[in-house]
């Protein structure tokens, strides 16, 4: 799998080369259909879902259990549409989740909630 000097996984996505670090923190955001008021929609709607009785160690091995999975580094190195909606759902609920244990964490340092 062809990488960078930082050990990245490159790749094409929306018509340019980049890496799958990149498309992840915010390719992916960018490019959801319907723009981010669309997606902010769909993650306010997981985030009341749920519950987060877990570690932070937990979290970090559901991200690994994520990029462990068939099909999350494309063989062909290219992110095309289908891949794109393929982990729309995995998009959301990492979203969803993270504003959950992060205004866990805050309502915990704040002595609220």
């Amino acid at each position: 799998m062809p990488t960078t000097r930082a050990g990245t996984y490159q790749v094409r996505f929306d018509g340019r080369g980049t890496n799958l670090h990149a498309v992840w923190d915010s390719g992916l955001i960018r490019s959801w259909p319907g723009g981010l008021d669309a997606l902010r929609g769909a993650v306010a709607a997981g985030a009341t879902r749920g519950t987060d009785a877990s570690t932070p160690a937990q979290w970090a091995q559901e991200s690994c259990r994520i990029v462990a999975a068939p099909g999350f580094y494309p063989s062909n190195h290219v992110l095309d549409d289908a891949y794109a909606e393929r982990m729309d759902p995995v998009l959301v609920e990492r979203l969803a989740a993270a504003a959950r244990r992060l205004a866990a964490v805050l309502n915990a340092a704040l002595g609220t909630g």
